[in-house]
């Protein structure tokens, strides 16, 4: 995320970092987590609604 005083022009210094997926010694899987359950304007709604 980037501060809001950042101004066309300005010199900035960018960070790269690479993130790698943990090797674990036993059997793994994906959660697949529907975007429904994150997205925090579709929780909203279902709680009020």
């Amino acid at each position: 995320m980037l501060p809001e005083d950042i101004q066309d022009g300005d010199e900035v210094e960018m960070v790269v970092t690479l993130v790698t997926k943990r090797k674990y010694p036993f059997p793994t899987f994906k959660l697949g987590v529907k975007e429904d359950y994150v997205n925090r304007d579709k929780i909203y709604e279902s709680v009020q609604g």
